[in-house]
């Protein structure tokens, strides 16, 4: 059981990490709306006051998931292992193309979020579950209601909503891992 509890703490860790620095950087930063804003707002290197934590919290939780992807998921879940990988890079790379970038920026944040609907799926075919394919459908379908504008609000809520959802099939997904990482002794 000690085990398994360890090994589901390291698989939680870079959300952990994640929402403490995002919860940190929007309270350091008065002026950040999730009716105006988007999450990598709080990241820009020359307007916001919260960058660097931002941006590490970004980085730090990119490279924990990848490095868990790699030495647990892959094992349970090869494909799930190598997706969650191609996010945690992206996710990264988010931090290092801030705002400021714009262009690059706008690309990379594409790619990442493109990235977890692709990771829900793989891990909803290779674990033959229906939870992270419905998950990905709420993260898109809080996109569409942001594109088509049937609610007024910034870019962080669809943002929000769609790591919230990959959250909620990853934890799942840890667990299991745990739970055959600890019967095999890892």
């Amino acid at each position: 059981m000690r085990s398994h509890n360890f090994n589901l703490a390291l698989g939680i860790l870079p959300f952990v990490v994640a929402f403490t620095l995002i919860a940190l950087s929007i309270n350091t930063y008065p002026g950040f709306s999730f009716r105006r804003n988007a999450l990598s707002d709080l990241g820009h290197a020359t307007k916001s006051p919260a960058a660097v934590a931002f941006n590490l919290g970004l980085q730090t939780a990119g490279f924990l998931m990848a490095c868990y992807a790699l030495a647990l998921v892959r094992r349970t879940f090869p494909l799930t292992g190598w997706s969650l990988v191609v996010s945690a890079y992206l996710l990264q790379l988010v931090a290092v193309f801030d705002e400021v970038y714009g262009a690059v920026h706008f690309l990379v944040s594409v790619l990442l979020f493109l990235s977890l609907l692709a990771a829900a799926l793989v891990h909803s075919c290779e674990a033959r579950s229906a939870l992270p394919a419905f998950m990905g459908a709420v993260g898109v379908l809080a996109w569409l209601a942001f594109w088509l504008g049937p609610f007024k609000w910034g870019v962080a809520v669809p943002e929000t909503v769609s790591v919230a959802a990959t959250f909620a099939w990853y934890v799942k997904m840890a667990s299991e891992v745990a739970s055959e990482a600890s019967s095999v002794g890892g």
